[in-house]
């Protein structure tokens, strides 16, 4: 029997239940073929992505709260569930959160300090509900180490590490001491079945991380912070639980890109290296926090507006102080879409950047060409409208060298490059006589 499973919870309770760690241990169970929630699955239109993945569900697993109770989506959610006759399990830690028509319902005791066993409840409502036979799982061969039972392939990665470093391994219960970096040099958290769910490496001297990390199948969270790191490993993208990879204050001056073949990386921390690019595809990562700040960036990848990220953190780039216009247009629009963007950018200044005369008259003479025109009534509208954007393209070309890439692209007929450069040139027209008037005095 293979059974599909629905999340229905609010946004802001990801964190509170643990949505995709929880979703990663009932995907293990032989039963469940897959598992819908919104955060891993790409979607334009919400009420299509409710009826398609609700229909394919057998099962609803409602995650209840406050925050849920109010939400018009989730209310949406359970009672299409209802009404079309679907299992509804509802997960809670106050019952009083549960709707009441499905307090009469099989449910479970949310406890965050033991997923394993709220695991184990939601699995036996489900076998309960389908007569599911429960099979004893056999256990893999496990090797001791310092106190602990882990696998042997895991073990190998721990001792290489510790060879490495000269330094020993901490061991904690939970990956919240690793993720906030409160550890010495080493550390590692494990699953209720003892595999290893985090690790955390800092203050030592290792500029790779070695491959035997690739032993380590389930890891869930990774910190390398201030090791003098210089790369990212190629097969970073192998890790598919991996849902927070913090690599800060390391030497790392490029991303590869095998990294954008994440399918759901919800934190990412690349702060304090020397990374001057971001690949192209950069975008494609399904980030929920992407820290950048006090790195070399000068410009961002158009993929960058594609993330359904809830915060960017830039300051202490280069691109707050030198923006091009096509990093004011990423940065406007990911604000709009109410993305928090800590970083602020230099006022916009149309400035001409050269001395030379003969390049000062033919600016001159270009800008007093655009306002006749715009004062003419001798030619159509779009023949006037074609020669302004001409003038536009040579004041770029002349006045302002950081977007000859842009242009060029544009004027090579590039799809995605089209809309900013259209924008740019309305943001050209729009301004260009008051700009222009405000530094006349420098060029007369």
């Amino acid at each position: 029997m293979e059974l599909n499973l629905f999340f229905s919870y609010s946004k802001k309770d990801t964190s509170r239940f643990h949505i995709s760690k929880l979703a990663k241990l009932l995907k293990k169970l032989p039963e469940i073929n897959d598992i819908y929630y919104y955060q891993a699955i790409p979607f334009s239109d919400i009420y299509d992505y409710m009826e398609e993945y609700i229909e394919r569900s057998d099962i609803i697993l409602l995650f209840c709260s406050e925050n849920a109770k109010y939400n018009k989506y989730v209310k949406l959610e359970w009672k299409s569930a209802f009404d079309v006759g679907k299992q509804i399990i509802p997960i809670y830690e106050d019952e009083q959160d549960i709707p009441i028509l499905l307090r009469s319902l099989l449910r479970v005791e949310f406890q965050r300090d033991d997923l394993n066993n709220t695991n184990k409840e939601i699995y036996e409502i489900i076998a309960k509900s389908f007569g599911i036979e429960k099979v004893k799982e056999e256990k893999e061969k496990v090797e001791f180490f310092r106190g602990i039972y882990l696998l042997s392939k895991e073990v190998e990665f721990l001792n290489e590490i510790e060879f490495i470093t000269d330094k020993k391994f901490e061991i904690f219960e939970t990956f919240d001491d690793i993720i906030n970096t409160s550890f010495d040099n080493l550390a590692f958290s494990l699953y209720e079945d003892n595999k290893i769910e985090s690790i955390g490496i800092m203050d030592c001297n290792l500029d790779i991380i070695p491959e035997s990390i690739k032993q380590v199948e389930e890891l869930n969270a990774l910190v390398v912070h201030r090791t003098s790191l210089e790369e990212i490993p190629n097969f970073i993208n192998e890790f598919k639980h991996l849902d927070f990879l913090m690599v800060s204050n390391n030497k790392l001056k490029f991303i590869p890109e095998s990294m954008t073949k994440f399918d759901y990386l919800v934190v990412l921390d690349l702060c304090s290296n020397e990374l001057s690019v971001l690949p192209e595809s950069f975008g494609k990562i399904g980030f929920q926090l992407l820290w950048l700040e006090n790195n070399n960036l000068e410009t961002l990848p158009m993929s960058i507006l594609n993330m359904d990220a809830e915060e960017v953190s830039l300051k202490g780039n280069p691109l707050g102080e030198f923006p091009d216009l096509k990093t004011r247009y990423i940065i406007g629009l990911l604000k709009s879409k109410n993305v928090s963007v800590d970083i602020r950018l230099s006022k916009i200044e149309f400035k001409v950047l050269t001395k030379n005369a003969n390049l000062i008259n033919e600016l001159k003479n270009l800008v007093n060409n655009y306002f006749k025109l715009k004062c003419s009534n001798e030619e159509e509208e779009w023949v006037i409208e074609m020669r302004l954007e001409n003038i536009c393209h040579k004041l770029v070309e002349l006045g302002y060298p950081s977007l000859h890439y842009l242009f060029d692209q544009y004027l090579n007929g590039l799809e995605d490059i089209k809309p900013i450069a259209e924008e740019i040139l309305d943001l050209i027209l729009e301004n260009i006589e008051p700009e222009w008037r405000r530094y006349s005095p420098s060029i007369v």
